[in-house]
């Protein structure tokens, strides 16, 4: 790893702790992502400081104690969060996720021989005289393999951690890795383990396989390998392998948003009546808030809905009302990419940033006249129901020709509509 790939700050932290005599590496994806030359986001180091010796050492920086137990501290050298963690060995995950005992070592093979997948069990010290990474499971090779493989027994890391599982397949969504053989058959043999992970962390790695730049290989091997049906049992009846297929080859074309890609992977509920029902039950059960849930339900629920193109723009100003702008412009993506690129529905797309870059009147707000005008008109006296059956047909006036909102042209407009309904 050439020197000068490594920020000052993390060499800095890696000479305070040589100057106390004590070992220190580079780990995790940082030197992954050097071998793949990708930007490197994180730095971690591991070290055999303890971490009240780490505390002491960088008593004059920033901190945040980030795992005490497990040994972690992030420091921060010049605003730049480095994380430290103790080298430590692990014993019996008795709830799936954390080890029951946690022992610090100061031996580096140690703390590697714990970690998930060969390409994340690498260290490197930039300042020794070794300038060679320590890789005592073939990591550098099976990355420039583009190869996923746990260390040691597969089944064993998965039993300590069903969510590795899911890293997995994240990793072969954002990497574009293969999974290795006895790896895949490890997962297909475990997928039902994933039940006893927390569905706020099934719900990270979901997202990051979903925004993936290799999505569509990721989410077959998600239905494939039997993840799908533990985190999302609905979709087991009516999803078979080609369907599957075909709904991951739509999201590689999606756009990078998560709500559109949500939509995507859950088209298939388009299928079914109840379709608001089950996919509120769906992203409720994965810890979604209730902005995203709505917005799902929307997009989706709107997106067959039949459409006059002789009316168009009232149309796509009548949906922007309904589900909002954002939610809107999502539902004609997705519409266009599930009907190939249809000439009409880039025409709806034209149409829709017309509205916006001439800023139609989309809301009932932005009408120019109000209840009150309505009944200085005498509209609602006797009944005041009137005066919102006024109000909707004034908005439906206006969504439908937006030139008609102007305060004199509305009234004069209802005083003629009234005139001739008596």
């Amino acid at each position: 790893m050439n020197i000068d790939a490594i920020p000052t700050e993390v060499t800095t932290v890696l000479k305070r702790i040589m100057d106390k005599g004590h070992e220190a590496y580079i780990v995790g994806g940082a030197l992954r992502d050097y071998i793949l030359n990708r930007p490197i986001q994180d730095w971690d180091i591991a070290t055999s400081l303890l971490p009240n010796e780490i505390e002491a050492t960088f008593n004059d920086v920033h901190k945040v104690i980030v795992g005490k137990r497990f040994g972690t501290i992030q420091v921060f050298i010049d605003n730049t969060p480095i994380e430290i963690t103790t080298y430590r060995t692990e014993e019996c995950y008795r709830d799936f996720r954390h080890p029951s005992n946690v022992n610090f070592t100061t031996n580096i093979y140690e703390d590697l021989k714990r970690r998930d997948f060969t390409m994340n069990s690498l260290a490197f010290n930039p300042l020794l005289d070794r300038k060679s990474f320590v890789d005592p499971y073939g990591g550098y090779q099976d990355i420039k393999n583009k190869i996923i493989r746990t260390v040691g027994n597969p089944n064993e890391r998965f039993f300590e951690d069903p969510l590795r599982m899911m890293r997995a397949i994240r990793f072969a969504s954002q990497l574009g890795f293969n999974i290795d053989k006895d790896t895949l058959s490890a997962i297909d043999n475990n997928s039902k383990l994933i039940k006893n992970i927390s569905a706020e962390r099934i719900k990270e790695e979901l997202e990051q396989i979903l925004l993936g730049e290799f999505t569509s290989k990721a989410i077959i091997l998600l239905y494939s390998l039997g993840i799908q049906e533990h985190i999302i049992p609905e979709s087991r009846i009516l999803i078979d392998q080609s369907y599957m297929e075909y709904i991951a080859s739509y999201i590689d074309k999606c756009s990078y948003n998560i709500v559109e890609r949500l939509c995507m992977f859950l088209i298939w509920t388009t299928k079914l009546e109840d379709r608001k029902t089950i996919i509120n039950k769906i992203l409720k059960r994965l810890k979604y808030d209730n902005q995203t849930r709505q917005d799902v339900i929307n997009i989706l629920s709107t997106l067959d809905t039949p459409i006059n193109y002789d009316l168009a723009p009232y149309f796509i100003r009548k949906t922007m009302a309904s589900i909002g702008v954002k939610n809107t412009i999502t539902m004609l993506n997705l519409k266009e990419l599930l009907e190939c690129q249809s000439n009409n529905i880039s025409k709806l797309k034209k149409i829709a940033f017309i509205i916006l870059k001439e800023n139609h009147p989309i809301s009932r707000s932005q009408l120019e006249i109000n209840g009150h005008d309505i009944m200085k008109l005498g509209i609602g006296v006797k009944d005041e129901r009137q005066i919102g059956q006024a109000l909707n047909m004034v908005y439906d006036w206006v969504l439908m020709e937006p030139t008609l909102n102007d305060r004199n042209i509305l009234i004069e407009k209802l005083k003629r509509h009234y005139k001739d309904k008596k």
